[in-house]
């Protein structure tokens, strides 16, 4: 048997583990699906005849399909995606107990209890306010929190009452179509509000005690019921009603960019 042979052995071999090449695609949701206090885990590749995206963490939270986006995969990298055009294009969930998060759940320890959310989005507009993701309704004061832009500025809020509003704008601009790494990350018992922009941290420590309950739905690429709209493609978000570390940001970005060229 050749050295040739071997070596190229050894290398898909590398590639199977992701150590040569990075993750494998069969790691794309796997690096996600078992984060601690996952609430939901949503991409673009388990869908039905509605249209409507299904949940991967196994606790059944679809989303419906509104408007008229459309699903394709990066011709390479093999993600799927879905286009947003900006014109009606979202997913939302409408309220339930397991989405309501307010930094307050008793089942975490103390250090641990919070939010964090977020996902891979690649915007082709970065005009005006366009929402990532959302639990944010202006009108009635139904304002839990919302990552989302204002043109290149990539911002984190949250709401301890419906109305009154915590914000923090990370030092990274957003960069028309490139892929980001977007998360928001609370945090009760430091009083900690945080964004995250591939990797880089930006942060507070005056965020409120917790988030304000709201009877406002969970959407993918939109605020207020359907507005602020998003317009890219998206490729996966997810929701934990725990704090993850700073680690554990830092890897979910290093173990995935590669799909992205990021």
């Amino acid at each position: 048997m050749g050295r040739g042979y071997i070596r190229s052995l050894q290398d898909q071999q590398d590639q199977d583990r992701g150590v040569a090449g990075g993750p494998t695609i069969a790691e794309y949701v796997s690096t996600f699906s078992n984060l601690p206090g996952l609430r939901g885990l949503w991409y673009p590749g388990s869908m039905d005849q509605t249209g409507a995206v299904y949940d991967q963490s196994g606790q059944g939270r679809t989303l419906t399909y509104n408007g008229n986006p459309i699903a394709s995969y990066h011709a390479t990298q093999l993600v799927p995606r879905i286009f947003l055009d900006g014109t009606g294009d979202y997913f939302s969930r409408a309220d339930e107990a397991g989405l309501d998060v307010l930094g307050t759940e008793t089942y975490n320890s103390s250090a641990y209890r919070g939010l964090t959310l977020g996902g891979w989005f690649l915007p082709t507009n970065v005009t005006g306010a366009r929402t990532f993701m959302s639990k944010w309704t202006a009108a009635g004061n139904l304002r839990s929190w919302l990552l989302a832009m204002n043109g290149t500025t990539i911002s984190a809020y949250v709401s301890s009452n419906g109305t009154a509003v915590t914000q923090i704008d990370s030092t990274v601009a957003a960069t028309i179509s490139k892929a980001h790494f977007v998360c928001l990350r609370y945090s009760s018992f430091f009083t900690e509000l945080a964004v995250f922009v591939n990797g880089t941290k930006t942060f507070m420590s005056t965020a409120p005690a917790s988030i304000f309950n709201t009877s406002a739905a969970l959407q993918i690429g939109a605020t207020n019921v359907g507005t602020e709209l998003f317009i890219g493609n998206w490729h996966m978000s997810f929701m934990c009603a725990i704090v993850l570390n700073d680690q554990h940001l830092k890897t979910l970005f290093t173990r995935t960019r590669l799909f992205f060229g990021v």
